[in-house]
């Protein structure tokens, strides 16, 4: 068996085939005004864009919910993540949470997690999103600012933006 753990760098990179390859597997949690399953990604995470500095991005980020638009809380996004389920490609998740489909035929589990899954403070996901829209550059410096990760990537141009430094695998 190997495990392995790394930020998706660019759709053709090797994490990302992992990811679609195998499982694909996407981690969902319930939306606490709505109630729909949701997967929040790096465009429902708000408040940040505009500050001048990691300060202003701490006291002003914040997620919305992918399905209503709703501003969730520190501590909703925290209590939905308490209730997390790990639903596979051709999967649904029911509105009582149960993961109802077949499950892919692979021998891989490749699945994205990112910073609004943590149980890490609001001010560590702002840390998250304020520094990472630098483009790739020397990996010891993006070490330094990027201490969590939206663990995505996007494009601009030619040139690929990354969120995440440390890339290893165990075996």
């Amino acid at each position: 068996h190997v495990i392995a753990e790394c930020t998706a760098s660019t759709e053709k990179g090797r994490t990302w085939q992992e990811i679609k390859g195998g499982s694909d597997s996407h981690v969902a949690i319930p939306c606490v005004h709505c109630g729909e399953w949701v997967t929040p990604e790096r465009e429902h995470f708000h408040g940040w864009q505009d500050a001048e500095n990691d300060l202003q991005a701490m006291a002003s980020a914040y997620v919305v919910c992918p399905a209503c638009g709703a501003k969730w809380t520190n501590q909703e996004r925290i209590a939905a993540n308490h209730r997390m389920v790990l639903s596979h490609k051709g999967q649904e998740v029911t509105p009582d949470g149960k993961v109802v489909g077949p499950l892919p035929q692979t021998n891989t589990l490749g699945f994205r997690w990112n910073v609004v899954n943590s149980v890490l403070s609001p001010q560590r996901l702002a840390m998250a999103a304020f520094p990472a829209e630098r483009p790739m550059g020397n990996s010891r410096t993006m070490k330094r600012t990027l201490p969590v990760s939206m663990n995505s990537f996007f494009t601009r141009g030619n040139t690929v933006f990354w969120k995440l430094a440390q890339c290893g695998q165990v075996s």
